[in-house]
C-alpha cells in the first residue's frame, strides 16, 4: 500500500510568487512553520536562476528542517529537461514534475516518447522520477499510453484532477487511467457556478475541502493503487482581489484553511 505526505509548493502561493513576494527559501520556511515535510518548487519559480551556492543553501535548509524538495518545469524541450534534471540532482531531489507543453512547443506523442527515452539513463543514474502532469492537451488515456510505453519506474504521473476538466473527463475516468502511475497528487479543489450574467458556467478554485473534490476518497484510492509512495501538494486556482494586499491576505487564508482541512480530514502522517 502506498503512503502519502502532505506538502506545499510554489503553486500553493501563486499570487505571492507572481508579485515577487515569495521565493523558494520562503516556501521552505512556511513548510517548516506549518509542520509539513514536502516542498515542490515548480515552473513559476526559476531554479535555474540560482547560483550553485544558492542551490546548496536551499538544499541544506530543507535537509536541516527534514523537508523533501521536489522540482518542476514547463516544456520538455531536451535542453530544458537536461538542465532541470541537473538542478533536481543538485538539490538532492528525486521527483521532477513536468508539464509537457510550453509556448510554441507542443510535441506529438511520438516526439514525446523519443525525448523522454533519451533522458531515461540520466534519470536512472540520479534516481530521479519524472512526473508528467496531466495537463490540458491530452486525455487521461493518452497520458496512460505515454507512461506505459516508456516501461520504466522513473516515469510517472503528477495527478491534477482539476486539469482534466478541460477535456470534460469525470474524475472517476481520470483515476481509472492514471491512479496506478501516480507519483504526486495536486490537491486543487474547485466549484462550478453560474456566471454573474446567468448564462453559462464558471469553474473556479476554492480552498481544499470547500469545493466539489472528494479529496479523502481520491487519496484513499491512490494509496491503494499508486505505483509508489507519493506527495500530496496543495495548489490553488485563485483570482486576485482589487488590491494586492487583499489578494495576499486571501491566499494566506486559503492556505491555512486547506492545511487545517487536510490535517483534520485525510488521516495523513505528519
Amino acid at each position: 500500500m502506498a503512503r502519502t505526505t502532505l506538502g506545499i509548493g510554489s503553486y500553493s502561493m501563486p499570487i505571492h510568487v507572481r508579485h515577487g513576494k515569495m521565493n523558494a527559501f520562503d516556501i521552505v520556511d512556511i513548510a517548516r512553520e506549518k509542520e509539513l515535510k514536502v516542498v515542490q518548487i515548480a515552473d513559476n519559480i526559476s531554479l535555474s536562476k540560482l547560483s550553485m551556492e544558492e542551490l546548496e543553501t536551499l538544499r541544506g535548509k530543507a535537509k536541516l528542517y527534514g523537508i523533501t524538495l521536489e522540482t518542476g518545469l514547463r516544456g520538455i524541450m531536451p535542453e530544458n529537461l537536461e538542465r532541470h534534471i541537473e538542478l533536481t540532482h543538485a538539490l538532492d531531489s528525486h521527483l521532477l514534475r513536468a508539464v509537457i507543453d510550453a509556448k510554441d512547443f507542443q510535441p506529438t506523442k511520438d516526439e514525446i516518447h523519443s525525448i523522454l527515452k533519451k533522458i531515461q539513463p540520466k534519470l536512472e543514474e540520479y534516481d530521479i522520477t519524472l512526473g508528467i502532469e496531466n495537463h490540458d492537451r491530452f486525455y487521461s488515456d493518452e497520458f496512460k499510453e505515454i507512461i506505459r510505453k516508456l516501461k520504466s519506474k522513473h516515469f510517472g504521473i503528477v495527478l491534477d484532477t482539476a486539469n482534466s476538466l478541460s477535456k470534460e473527463e469525470p474524475i472517476s475516468s481520470v483515476l481509472d487511467n492514471l491512479a496506478p502511475y501516480s507519483v504526486c497528487f495536486h490537491i486543487k479543489d474547485y466549484k462550478i457556478i453560474r456566471n454573474p450574467y446567468g448564462m453559462g458556467l464558471l469553474i473556479t478554485g476554492t480552498p481544499a475541502g470547500k469545493g466539489r473534490l472528494d479529496i479523502p476518497g481520491i487519496i484513499k484510492r491512490l494509496e491503494g493503487e499508486a505505483q509508489s509512495d507519493f506527495s500530496s501538494i496543495i495548489e490553488f486556482w485563485i483570482d486576485e482581489e482589487k488590491t494586492l494586499d487583499d489578494s495576499l491576505e486571501k491566499e494566506d487564508r486559503w492556505l491555512d484553511e486547506s492545511i487545517r482541512y487536510m490535517k483534520g480530514n485525510c488521516n495523513l502522517p505528519f
